[in-house]
């Protein structure tokens, strides 16, 4: 029998000719990835550290150590943030801004284009909303609820550090509150404290007053809301409050609005007086020292003006991109920076391509040029055709170089400068082999223990969190920001029954409220409670009210009750007007007070009803009433209840009854 053999030579170019294939069939489709705008393309939001006070701490996503937090540094997800005794911090995102008080432990679980989800196991949380998209994503997450922020305002959250409650306040806005098998709606003005676990005791009140922490939060919300910068650049553009205090802006021929810095030393040039970090999953991302020193990085372009910097931010009528840093990579010609090359970067001009190190796809690249220049999509579809090589950097006087150990190491750029110049590099358009060390990954932080006031606890979540997706070479920890498991709970658009029974109470207290002398002796501690919720949803009524039988009909509450016939006697007429032939039309109905359903009773009739009425169908003159001795005293008025002093009621609308004179 004849056998078939294969050499070793034969068998080796087969398989090279098939792993040849793959690779050309793989780039084919990275290809046609990018340019249908498809892959795993990086956030265009981040979380930027813009206020720090007292101790606060931060575990990396890609670490398990804590590092003490640094201003400027951008957070992304799976990052956390503890604030210990007497600190306080603001995380920036976007239109939105979030303040932690004192003992408060935050998580990002998911922070992407349109979906901002972040986990409260402890603590108190402030955010403040000023505006969102019709796909944008709000949750707040804790160890029994999830609250969902669909519209922008003001919220608060509170999670007690060992029980189950959480409460949440609404000051502008709406708040969505879910949890195992109960939802409920937070209107603006209210608050909902909320304990329990697969079976929540909800009850509804009054915002609390306002405390020290409420004050600081709203001294800080009042930059972003009176800065000037508003007016020349994208309100998602993340510290654009900390330019009005740090510089001017004037208007350039050639570039519109731009802002010149005044807190720069002689010799300055932008990406020169701070360090590089590696934050994923952008890579390589700037960090300045300047406390100004984000939104000028990470968003428009650098310009050279009368022998003056000027930073030139983007349209205002696109949504701002965030990028780590833009600039343009430079390396020495035959030397690569894995081995120890020098490696140097320039600010890109107004009109200049933006090429990043990392991955991306075609639609990414587009928004983050457009939205960070002066380019319009012509100019860039135009533009972006061409190589790093054949492009021509205005600024490339301002070159930075320095060592690879310098990059590596999140060292001071400023203190070691290299002297070489732009003529001794060439552009690069990656940077895949220059890894990142320790030092790097906590951008030189120092590395603290652990906090004991670390809690892990199981989170309540509306929907699942997106994948972690850890840069390709670096370890991935764990798949959640804190330790702990996450409990999905399963949607339910039906509206809570205690939640419906609540907006039935509040509608019967505003339409049929007793006066303050028919309340039948019951003191307002009486009247508050009545409808207290319990812990499953039900109304939960007073003894008092218990007593009454409730088979029979409910009686309504009037302000005159007419007398009844008894005994064959006719009761005994009211001192008032007889009845008219003509009667007036009646007034409209409104609602003045929670202890008044009918303001008939306390509005005379029309004049014009009065002018209608003819002499024959006119009712005899009203005797007058006897004038006491003060003669600016009005008379008393007839079947009225006498003014109550005890006028709180418990209905949220309620503001004392309002003397008004029959003239």
């Amino acid at each position: 029998m004849k056998s078939t053999y294969y050499s070793v030579s034969v068998i080796a170019k087969r398989v090279t000719i098939v792993m040849f294939s793959l690779c050309l069939a793989t780039l084919s489709w990275q290809s046609w990835a990018d340019d249908n705008g498809e892959g795993p393309d990086p956030s265009t939001r981040v979380a930027r550290i813009s206020y720090l006070q007292g101790s606060v701490s931060l575990q990396l996503a890609q670490s398990d150590e804590w590092i003490s937090a640094r201003l400027n540094r951008p957070l992304t997800n799976r990052d956390q943030v503890l604030t210990d005794d007497g600190s306080r911090t603001e995380l920036q995102i976007g239109m939105a801004t979030i303040h932690l008080d004192e003992n408060t432990q935050l998580g990002i679980m998911e922070l992407s284009d349109n979906v901002l989800q972040v986990q409260l196991t402890q603590g108190v949380l402030n955010i403040a909303v000023r505006g969102m998209d019709n796909d944008d994503t709000i949750e707040i997450d804790t160890p029994n609820v999830s609250v969902t922020i669909p519209e922008p305002g003001n919220y608060r959250v509170e999670v007690g550090g060992h029980d189950d409650m959480t409460l949440v306040q609404v000051r502008n806005g709406t708040a969505e509150v879910a949890g195992e098998r109960q939802r409920y709606t937070v209107n603006a003005k209210e608050q909902l404290r909320l304990r329990g676990n697969s079976r929540l005791n909800a009850q509804f009140d009054d915002l609390d007053r306002t405390d020290e922490f409420d004050h600081w939060v709203a001294n800080r919300n009042s930059r972003a809301q009176n800065a000037t910068a508003a007016r020349y650049v994208d309100v998602n553009v993340i510290g654009y409050e900390d330019l009005d205090d740090n510089g001017y802006w004037r208007w350039e021929a050639g570039y519109g609005n731009v802002w010149y810095p005044n807190t720069v030393v002689r010799g300055w040039s932008p990406y020169r007086y701070g360090h590089w970090e590696w934050i994923g999953p952008w890579g390589w991302t700037w960090i300045d020292d300047a406390s100004w020193g984000f939104a000028p990085f990470h968003y428009g372009r650098w310009a050279e003006v009368h022998h003056r910097w000027c930073w030139v931010p983007g349209r205002r009528e696109i949504r701002a991109v965030y990028a780590p840093a833009l600039v343009a990579w430079m390396g020495a010609p035959g030397v690569s920076v894995s081995i120890g090359g020098p490696v140097g970067w320039i600010p890109l001009g107004p009109r200049e391509i933006f090429r990043p190190h990392y991955r991306a796809s075609g639609v990414y690249l587009s928004r983050v040029n457009v939205s960070n220049s002066l380019l319009d999509r012509e100019e860039y579809d135009r533009l972006h055709r061409r190589t790093s090589r054949d492009d021509v950097f205005v600024n490339r006087g301002a070159v930075s170089v320095v060592a690879a150990a310098t990059f590596t190491s999140a060292v001071n750029v400023h203190r070691n400068l290299l002297p070489a110049g732009a003529r001794d590099l060439r552009p690069i358009d990656t940077l895949e082999r220059f890894r990142p060390d320790r030092a790097a990954m906590v951008g030189g932080a120092r590395i603290i223990t652990p906090p004991s006031r670390v809690i892990n606890r199981e989170i309540v979540v509306q929907r699942k969190p997106a994948p972690f997706i850890p840069h390709p070479g670096l370890p991935a920890t764990r798949d959640i920001a804190v330790g702990g498991s996450v409990r999905l709970i399963e949607p339910n658009s039906r509206r809570n029954f205690g939640e419906a029974r609540r907006d039935d109470i509040r509608s019967e207290r505003n339409s049929n409220s007793p006066s303050p002398t028919q309340r039948d002796g019951r003191h307002d501690s009486d009247l508050r409670d009545t409808h207290r919720l319990d812990r499953w949803g039900r109304s939960n009524e007073m003894e008092n009210r218990a007593e009454r039988d409730d088979s029979q009909p409910r009686r309504e509450w009037k302000v005159n009750p007419p007398q009844e016939r008894r005994d064959g006697v006719e009761p005994t007429p009211p001192q008032v007007n007889p009845p008219q032939q003509n009667p007036p039309p009646s007034p409209e109905r409104r609602r003045v007070g929670p202890w008044v359903h009918d303001e008939q009773q306390l509005r005379p009739a029309s004049s014009q009803s009065q002018r209608d009425q003819t002499p024959e169908n006119s009712p005899p003159p009203r005797a007058e009433p006897p004038r006491s001795a003060n003669p600016q005293s009005p008379p008393p008025r007839q079947n009225s209840p006498p003014p109550s002093d005890d006028n709180r009621g418990s209905d949220r609308g309620r503001r004392p009854l309002e003397r008004r004179e029959i003239r």
